[in-house]
């Protein structure tokens, strides 16, 4: 009698340890990001004006100016990596064929209320037929996402009680006619941080996501958070390359 009950010990617990490593087995799934679409208002009066200047002279103007780097940390942790975008932008202006004014030289002519009346003096001044004047530009802004797509299958599942950030750049800007001073565009564009969805992988058990690593990294390398490091040059230069080829189209009149 009692090695019959020890038997059935034996089974029941080899049962209920089947069934928990059955519902804890993990899955591998990839971050479904969601699709942002770029924000793109266009005057007819900028159509007009880019189709008839193929050759544009342009200033970029920055919201602050820095005074130096330690200066930039203190006032702004990702200072530094917005500065390398915003040079990286100029220099891709650059090889695209247009005349680049000096930033700095843009702003001395505008500090001098006493030798600037209007815009039509500015442009006389500056040189410069278009300002892209920069409104703000953010290099991790969250986007929380809750869906998932298990690898192999492609069946998605989604999980409100644990969304994961899909961090993206956001760039917004207005392109102003500057002999006009009118307003010709408002622009928002978007850069997801990782370059596509299998970048990143979440490990879930019971369908809840527990841990998180790149795709590029060992099969076994697993972490409890991810925390995308933008001040590698890879990633400002990515998002630089990608923001530029855009505001090119755009001047282009694509």
């Amino acid at each position: 009698m009692k090695t019959f009950i020890k038997d059935v010990c034996i089974v029941f617990a080899a049962g209920l340890l089947m069934t928990a490593c059955t519902s804890i087995k993990p899955q591998v799934a990839t971050v479904v990001a969601p699709k942002i679409p770029d924000e793109t208002v266009i005057s007819p009066d900028l159509k007009t004006f880019l189709a008839t200047h193929p050759k544009l002279a342009v200033a970029l103007r920055i919201p602050a100016a820095t005074k130096s780097i330690t200066e930039a940390q203190q006032e702004d942790k990702n200072s530094v990596d917005k500065n390398y975008v915003y040079s990286a932008l100029e220099k891709e202006l650059m090889n695209a064929g247009f005349t680049v004014i000096d930033r700095a030289s843009v702003e001395s002519v505008l500090s001098n209320k006493d030798n600037v009346i209007d815009y039509a003096q500015v442009a006389q001044k500056t040189h410069v037929d278009l300002f892209i004047e920069i409104q703000d530009l953010q290099l991790d802004a969250p986007f929380y996402q809750s869906e998932y797509k298990i690898k192999g299958t492609g069946q998605r599942y989604r999980s409100e009680s644990k969304p994961f950030n899909t961090t993206y750049a956001v760039l917004s800007f207005k392109l102003v006619i500057v002999e006009k001073g009118s307003v010709g565009g408002l622009f928002t564009l978007y850069k997801q941080t990782c370059l596509n969805e299998t970048d990143i992988q979440v490990l879930l058990r019971d369908g809840y996501p527990t841990r998180y690593r790149f795709g590029y990294e060992p099969e076994n390398m697993w972490y409890s958070k991810l925390t995308w490091a933008y001040g590698l040059a890879n990633s400002r230069e990515a998002i630089a390359t990608h923001f530029a080829g855009l505001v090119i189209n755009i001047l282009k009149n694509r």
